[in-house]
């Protein structure tokens, strides 16, 4: 995300290319291999949403805007099937996402407990990032998903001065009280991301129509037709 940001900034394609190895490097053993570090095999061939929950959802808000600026399809096509998959078989009706403790990850299809699981909200707020770079590439209506995640992780713990006092590492849906981030005495990750949601409120200018048009108006061509053939598709079969 930061590097094809640096790129549409400065012109300068090199943190493009940057960005393109972070996506790209997936699947060659480079970290440990596994799912859990989304190195099991190559991101273009992703088909599920597997491993540590925050990762692979700033992955696909990051390969979101490669896609934007490269219009490579097989990025889109991986993002396609994992949005799929996240949303009809591994997230709560709630929004919530990333069902297990072990790991702070995703589970298997429709391992959704109600109350062992774990749903952190940073995972909630990296899935708003992704879902709202996906209605911009798509124009589809995910932004109830993207709705879902701001109900049931993000403002429930939220002033209206925009800080998070009451930021959970996990949001569980009935059981004992958990501690805060606060009472912790950690959480540093935790108030990164709610940082990163009170940088988007309208009065900050980040994340909303003025930055959405400009990233909007550099979407490249290729990635602009790529997503009205498959529209157009989609609707066909439909």
């Amino acid at each position: 995300m930061a590097f094809v940001e640096l790129a549409r900034e400065t012109g300068e394609n090199r943190y493009l290319d940057m960005a393109r190895y972070f996506v790209d490097v997936r699947g060659y053993g480079l970290v440990k291999g596994d799912e859990y570090h989304q190195d099991q095999k190559p991101f273009r061939d992703f088909d599920e949403m597997v491993g540590h929950a925050v990762r692979i959802l700033y992955l696909n808000a990051g390969a979101a805007d490669l896609y934007a600026e490269n219009g490579q399809t097989s990025i889109f096509a991986a993002l396609d099937r994992l949005w799929l998959n996240m949303t009809t078989k591994r997230m709560y009706l709630t929004g919530g996402r990333g069902a297990r403790h072990d790991g702070e990850s995703f589970g298997v299809d429709y391992e959704l407990p109600n109350f062992r699981l774990y749903t952190e909200t940073c995972a909630a707020i990296a899935s708003m990032m992704w879902n709202w770079r996906m209605l911009i590439l798509t124009g589809d209506s995910l932004g109830s998903a993207r709705g879902n995640g701001v109900v049931q992780s993000v403002v429930p713990q939220c002033q209206p001065d925009s800080r998070c006092p009451n930021a959970f590492a996990h949001n569980q849906l009935y059981g004992d009280p958990v501690p805060r981030v606060g009472e912790l005495g950690g959480g540093i990750d935790v108030g990164v991301d709610a940082a990163r949601v009170s940088e988007s409120r309208p009065e900050n200018k980040v994340g909303t129509g003025e930055h959405l048009s400009r990233l909007s108006r550099r979407m490249t061509s290729s990635g602009l037709k790529h997503y009205v053939s498959t529209r157009v598709a989609h609707h066909a079969r439909a």
